[in-house]
């Protein structure tokens, strides 16, 4: 990770703002297509294993039809199913920029765990027309294929579900510690049956909205399809539920908020209607797939949702840091460059990589600076006496402090100014209380320099 941390920018507030929408459009065409890759596989490794016990044309039929239509295409593999992999570890180092988040190390663990269990997957569509000659390979790639993919996103799920519990990260050890977590046991369950639901529904959408007219050539086959993707999907529908209500109980509650609540008694509510369709498709044998398809996106998306929120939730306070550090990086470089412009403008030089505070380029900042990092609760810039002392005037002027229980007078200028802002108690100005907190690691070097600049404006 520290690699991804070179090549990253401070992320600012409307910038990471962008970057849980990106997230959630990245899990939302994500995880719908890794469900899809498993949960097929391992129903026509289950179909290939029953005909091969029971020989029955139906069995062999479905499990080639399923295989064909979602694992043929390559292209599809790529981009739906490797590439997000790639652009997720960017995304989770920019929100936890500067910080050492220790989870987040193990989320690049996932990509080779991924393309290796795709490899797989691969093998096993290309052995499917030899799998009766070759029934052992066949299936050994296939179910090499799906516990690659199981153990990789359990890893994903497990460093996420990690990220909302901020003040037990010192216990994560190594990988083995950080799997070990009830909150992304019962997550990962959840996505388990979520995925294998998926799939029969997926089954019936692409049997009976993309090849409709295949499928009504043969009314005993539409028949099978119908009923057995709609008990499979109905049987894991069922339980999602309760997988994700232990996931939100188990989740800590710094992470939790009403909104969450919502939006999980949502995805309850839409696996339950999900539920009462597929029990329809088992009544009448009419599938309503379109329907189906489209309620088991919003759960992935909500449950997307949910998880960014309880991230943003439980790390709120870096979060705001962030953007106020950005923030400030962006009013220094511009600083910067104006007062650059201006000296090339003057016929001046300045040195490269140096703030010059010519004209007073630094002020501005400053002013900022001064309201956005609450300078302003305890020092008036009009000569009030306040909390502490005023900074109106201050810069050059002789004053009494109190070093070590003795006074003495000394003369502000930057040395004390940078000493009183990164040690406030050490020499403590006469007649006020030393009840200022060291503001070392919450301004930088630059920060404070600006800071000087607008104390030494303040006449």
């Amino acid at each position: 990770m520290d690699f991804l941390s070179q090549h990253v920018i401070p992320p600012t507030g409307h910038y990471m703002m962008l970057l849980e929408f990106l997230a959630v459009v990245v899990y939302l065409v994500h995880l719908p297509y890794v469900g899809a890759v498993v949960g097929s596989t391992a129903l026509s490794m289950w179909l290939s294993f029953r005909d091969r016990e029971i020989p029955d044309s139906r069995y062999s039929r479905f499990a080639g039809d399923l295989v064909d239509a979602v694992l043929r295409n390559k292209a599809a593999m790529f981009v739906l199913g490797v590439c997000p992999l790639f652009v997720l570890p960017f995304v989770y180092v920019e929100w936890f920029h500067g910080v050492d988040a220790s989870p987040i190390r193990y989320i690049p663990l996932v990509i080779p765990g991924a393309i290796v269990g795709f490899g797989f997957i691969r093998l096993y569509y290309d052995s499917y027309v030899e799998r009766r000659h070759r029934f052992g390979y066949h299936m050994l790639a296939g179910l090499a294929g799906i516990v690659f993919l199981k153990i990789s996103y359990f890893i994903l799920v497990a460093t996420v579900a990690r990220l909302h519990d901020p003040e037990k990260w010192f216990r994560v050890k190594d990988l083995f510690v950080m799997l070990l977590n009830w909150n992304a046991i019962w997550k990962f369950a959840f996505l388990v049956h979520a995925s294998i639901a998926f799939t029969g529904v997926a089954a019936l959408y692409l049997f009976f909205v993309v090849r409709r007219r295949e499928m009504q050539r043969d009314p005993t086959y539409s028949l099978f399809v119908s009923r057995f993707s709609a008990g499979l999907a109905l049987a894991f529908t069922f339980a999602m539920p309760v997988y994700y209500l232990l996931f939100i109980f188990t989740t800590p509650d710094v992470a939790l908020d009403n909104v969450i609540y919502v939006l999980a008694a949502v995805v309850c509510a839409v696996a339950m209607l999900i539920a009462q369709l597929l029990i329809a498709v088992l009544r009448d044998g009419r599938p309503r797939a379109l329907l189906a398809m489209t309620l088991f996106v919003a759960i992935f998306a909500i449950s997307s949702t949910v998880d960014l929120r309880a991230m943003a939730n439980a790390n709120a306070e870096h979060f705001h840091l962030v953007a106020n550090k950005a923030a400030t990086a962006y009013a220094l470089r511009e600083a910067s460059l104006e007062a650059r412009m201006k000296a090339k403008r003057e016929g001046l030089t300045a040195r490269a990589g140096t703030i010059t505070a010519s004209g007073g380029a630094l002020v501005p900042v400053g002013e900022r600076l001064y309201k956005m990092k609450g300078c302003m609760a305890c020092h008036s810039i009009d000569g009030t006496r306040f909390i502490g002392p005023s900074l109106k005037g201050v810069f050059g002027q002789r004053i009494t402090v109190v070093t070590d229980g003795k006074p003495r007078q000394i003369t502000v200028d930057e040395a004390y100014l940078r000493k009183s802002i990164l040690d406030p108690n050490a020499d403590i100005v006469s007649g006020f209380k030393p009840l200022m907190p060291s503001q070392a690691g919450i301004v930088d070097d630059s920060e404070i320099s600006a800071l000087i600049e607008y104390i030494k404006s303040l006449r």
